[in-house]
C-alpha cells in the first residue's frame, strides 16, 4: 500500500514540475517571440536556390548588353566583308540600268544616218492606199487604144487532100479598141504559103501561084479580155477576113487564143491561131485550106488613160498581177 502511494506521489510531483517548465517556456517565448517564416522561405528551405558565384554577382551589378536575334544569326553566319568600293557605291549609288539599255548593250541598234535624221525631222508625204493602188494599176494597161504588130509561122494543109500540105509565114499589124473586157480589133494579115501539091493537072498547072502563093487579108475580130488592165491579161477572139473580090480571091474564118504582158505604155503578146481559108481559082476550081500558126509581137498603148471604168476596176482589184 505504501509503494502505491509513493509511486502515485512521484507521478504527481513530475506532473507539477512539467507544468511549471511549460509555463516558464511560454513566458520566455512571449517576451522574445521567434521570427515569422513565410511561404517563400518554407519553399526555399525545402528546395534551396543555387549558389551565386562572384561572376554572376558582377554581371548582376553590371548586366551585359542584350543580344538580338539578328546578332545571334550574324554570329552563327557572319555577313560578307564590305570592301571600300562597295562602301563608295553605297554612299554614291550608280545609275540604274533599265531592261532596254541592257538589250541595246547586247544588241546595239543600227546607226542612224544623216538622211534618216533629216527624214525624221522632215518626214516625206505619206502615200495613201488609194495612190498605191493607182500606181500599181498604172503599171498595167495604160490606155484603151492599142497598136500592135507581130510575126509568126505555122502549117497549112488542103482540107480535102491531106497530102497537099506545106508551111506558112505570117505578118500582122492591127489596132484594137479595148475599154474593158470587150474590145474590137481591126487589122491586116499577110500570109506566104509553100505547098507540095498532090493533085496533078493533065494539061499542066493553069495557076502559077498554086504551089507558092501569098494572101493579104483584111481582118476584123471582137475580143474578150479575161483580166483587163492587169499585167498578165489572157484574151480570146473570133473573127473573119477577106482577100480580093474576084477570081483568085479568098476569105477565112479564124479563132485566136493569146495573152498580153502589159508594161504600162507598151506590151508584149503571143497568140495561137487556127483558120479555115477558102480560095477560088475559077468558077469550077476551089480549094479549102486549114492553117495553124503562132505569132509573137509587141504593141503600144496611146490616147487617154484607162478611163473611169479602169480606175474603178483598179480600186476593186488592187493587185496588178
Amino acid at each position: 500500500m505504501k509503494r502505491i502511494f509513493v509511486i502515485y506521489l512521484l507521478l504527481f510531483s513530475f506532473s507539477i514540475f512539467s507544468e511549471t517548465l511549460k509555463e516558464e517556456k511560454e513566458k520566455t517565448e512571449t517576451a522574445n517571440p521567434p521570427p515569422q517564416v513565410t511561404e517563400k522561405e518554407k519553399t526555399e528551405t525545402a528546395n534551396p536556390p543555387p549558389q551565386v558565384t562572384e561572376k554572376e554577382k558582377t554581371e548582376t551589378a553590371n548586366p551585359p548588353p542584350q543580344v538580338t536575334e539578328k546578332e545571334k544569326t550574324e554570329t552563327v553566319n557572319p555577313p560578307p566583308q564590305v570592301t571600300e568600293k562597295e562602301k563608295t557605291e553605297t554612299a554614291n549609288p550608280p545609275p540604274q540600268v533599265t531592261e532596254k539599255e541592257k538589250t541595246e548593250t547586247v544588241n546595239p541598234p543600227p546607226q542612224v544616218t544623216e538622211k534618216e535624221k533629216t527624214e525624221t525631222v522632215n518626214p516625206p508625204p505619206q502615200v495613201t492606199e488609194g495612190k498605191k493602188e493607182d500606181k500599181k494599176a498604172n503599171y498595167g494597161q495604160f490606155g484603151i487604144w492599142a497598136l500592135k504588130s507581130g510575126w509568126g509561122g505555122g502549117r497549112i494543109e488542103n482540107s480535102s487532100i491531106q497530102e497537099d500540105q506545106g508551111g506558112s509565114n505570117s505578118f500582122r499589124i492591127s489596132g484594137e479598141y479595148n475599154p474593158r473586157y470587150f474590145g474590137l480589133e481591126i487589122g491586116v494579115s499577110y500570109f506566104k504559103f509553100s505547098l507540095n501539091p498532090y493533085t496533078e493537072f493533065p494539061n499542066g498547072n493553069p495557076f502559077d501561084s498554086r504551089e507558092r502563093f501569098s494572101l493579104t487579108f483584111f481582118d476584123i475580130a471582137p475580143t474578150l479580155h479575161i483580166r483587163p488592165g492587169k499585167i498578165f491579161d489572157p484574151y480570146l477572139s473570133i473573127g473573119g477576113g477577106i482577100a480580093g473580090l474576084s477570081y483568085g480571091s479568098a476569105n477565112r474564118g479564124f479563132g485566136r487564143l493569146g495573152f498580153r504582158i502589159n508594161l504600162d505604155r507598151i506590151f508584149l503578146f503571143a497568140e495561137t491561131e487556127a483558120s479555115t481559108i477558102n480560095r477560088t481559082y475559077s468558077q469550077d476550081l476551089k480549094f479549102n485550106y486549114n492553117e495553124y500558126s503562132g505569132i509573137f509581137g509587141v504593141g503600144i498603148y496611146f490616147g487617154v488613160d484607162g478611163g473611169s471604168d479602169r480606175k474603178e476596176e483598179s480600186v476593186k482589184n488592187p493587185s496588178p498581177i
